[in-house]
């Protein structure tokens, strides 16, 4: 089972990061400002000022502030011999309180970059001190990665992730240019995967042909946030020389692009040996990787035994951050029937696999049903898309999509056809005529009807017959008669009328024929128990002693 943990931070140490995804198009020659200061306009391109400034920064994914590390008494620090970058996060051990002076991280920062296509992380950090030589790292993590609020003292939550990634920069004493190695996680440790190197950022960015560059300020830049110095004894309005560094690391360069980051990590370390006891820290939330799903309902059709309704929904999972994303799956509300099934999103055939995916790196397209009951006709449908940042570990990312589903609209229609005849009986005592009827009700629509109910008006205009009218119920006199789409089913009955309704003079076969006018009304319920628009059929129902005139007849 995967273990997600939840990100927790130590009150006013992890505030937040810094995170966005830049376009080139959108800010010239270089998405970012590389230049050794925090504020833009030196170069085409964003800067941190913008970066850290919600809401301002053009920024196509989510941003939050920078990271703040100080002021006292909430800062903290690692401690205890196991907190070492060649040593997994389970080991680490922080502690209240600051480091030493030259170690004190104030401020930091990262974003992730879309530079031309190439997948860039750019970060950054101002110290405290400056006086003595600067050993920092940048870690980049798969997995949630969080010291433990624990009182004063802890253990970090989270484990190291095999494809982690370590930027170590190192600075001798008044170095202006940064030393740059990258390391990263085997499944054991920490293994260096690019040499030192000593490379400045040029003209606002990574130099033709390099994969990585770093800078610090050689003079006195503005601070565009609340920074505090040693030596200047409180805020300052700007980084002294040295106080500012900022890098970057061209990931697709390095070919380490298919990575999924979800936590950022800035820290600073007793000496350039990987081995070296880690200082202090900075770090927050970092996700680099994403998820986006969509959804459409369509198609509604009724199942065979008409008590349901089958809806066809289809979508899009989409990969819209950096780095491939594992066991892709999809949850449905109303619950989908089984599995979804991946289909080609230009035909629409499907490619033979079910969700969940083993992995995806740009996007696929799903196909399902989902069976409601009747009553849930035109139903809204909500999708869940979950995905992991790792094979193994890693952090959940979700989406969801809702969807309308159509009503189905359903033709309901009924007739009905009536013949009559009329005859004379002795009931009792009394020579009565007596009128019998028969008929068929035919459902005419395109679904089944339900308590189908044929009824003679004659029996209303008739209170009081000689003896009980009989209501006419469609077939067979069930208590809910239902009649299939395209049958037909046979009506009889008969009632003795108190008066004729007229007299035929005109009368050839017989004279003085009696007529008895008989309407027959039938009314049903469709499939959705709403009542349909009843229909009726009368017929002239002749009083003869003899020859034909006793037949039925329309």
């Amino acid at each position: 089972m995967r273990k997600f943990t939840l990100f927790t931070t130590i009150p006013a140490i992890l505030l937040g990061i810094v995170l966005g995804v830049f376009t080139t198009s959108a800010f010239g020659q270089h998405p970012f400002e590389l230049d050794g200061n925090a504020t833009e306009g030196d170069y085409p391109g964003t800067d941190w000022n913008i970066v850290n400034a919600a809401g301002d920064s053009g920024l196509t994914e989510a941003e939050t502030d920078l990271i703040v590390d100080r002021p006292e008494p909430n800062a903290a620090q690692f401690h205890g011999g196991a907190s070492k970058d060649e040593l997994d996060i389970n080991g680490w051990g922080w502690r209240k309180g600051a480091p030493p002076a030259k170690d004190d991280i104030t401020n930091a920062y990262a974003a992730a970059i879309n530079d031309g296509g190439n997948f860039v992380l750019v970060f950054g950090m101002d110290r405290y001190d400056t006086s003595g030589s600067a050993q920092l790292g940048f870690w980049f993590f798969q997995d949630t990665v969080a010291p433990i609020p624990n009182g004063s003292s802890g253990s970090w939550d989270g484990l190291h992730q095999v494809g982690d990634l370590l930027v170590l920069v190192n600075f001798t004493k008044g170095g202006d240019v940064p030393t740059i190695e990258t390391f990263k996680w085997d499944g054991t440790t920490a293994v260096q995967f690019s040499a030192a190197d000593a490379s400045l950022c040029e003209n606002g960015w990574i130099p033709s042909g390099k994969d990585h560059c770093g800078i610090t300020n050689s003079t006195a830049v503005t601070a565009p946030w609340s920074y505090e110095h040693k030596d200047l004894k409180g805020i300052s309005p700007t980084f002294p020389p040295g106080g500012f560094f900022e890098g970057a690391l061209d990931l697709t360069a390095l070919g380490l692009d298919d990575v999924c980051f979800t936590t950022f990590l800035a820290e600073s370390r007793s000496s350039a040996s990987l081995d070296a006891v880690l200082k202090d820290f900075a770090g927050g939330s970092f996700p680099v990787c994403s998820i986006s799903v969509t959804k459409s309902c369509v198609n509604p059709q009724l199942t065979p035994a008409e008590d349901e309704i089958v809806y066809t929904i289809t979508g899009q999972v989409i990969n819209d951050g950096f780095g491939t994303v594992y066991d892709v799956d999809l949850v449905d509300s109303p619950a989908a029937d089984g599995a979804f099934a991946e289909i080609d999103c230009g035909t629409s055939i499907a490619t033979g696999n079910y969700f969940p995916l083993t992995s995806l790196t740009t996007s696929t397209c799903y196909s399902n049903t989902i069976t409601v009951p009747l009553a849930q006709n035109g139903t809204s449908d909500t999708v869940t898309a979950t995905a992991w940042t790792a094979s193994v570990g890693g952090s959940e990312l979700l989406d969801t999509a809702p969807a309308d589903c159509p009503t189905l609209s359903i033709n309901p229609d009924i007739s009905i056809s009536k013949k009559c005849r009329a005859k004379v009986e002795v009931v009792g005592n009394y020579v009565v005529a007596k009128v019998e009827v028969a008929g068929l009700v035919c459902n005419t629509g395109d679904t089944s009807l339900s308590n189908v109910f044929a009824e003679d008006l004659n029996i209303t205009t008739n209170p009081d017959p000689l003896v009980n009218g009989v209501s006419l119920v469609a077939p067979a006199n069930p208590a809910s008669p239902t009649v299939a789409e395209g049958a037909c089913v046979e009506y009889t009955g008969s009632y003795y009328p108190s008066l004729a309704n007229d007299f035929n003079d005109q009368a050839t076969d017989c004279a003085n024929e009696v007529v008895f006018k008989d309407t027959v009304e039938v009314e049903a319920d469709d499939i959705f128990a709403q009542a349909i628009t009843p229909e009726s059929d009368m017929a002239d129902c002749y009083l003869c002693t003899e020859g034909d005139c006793a037949v039925y007849s329309d």
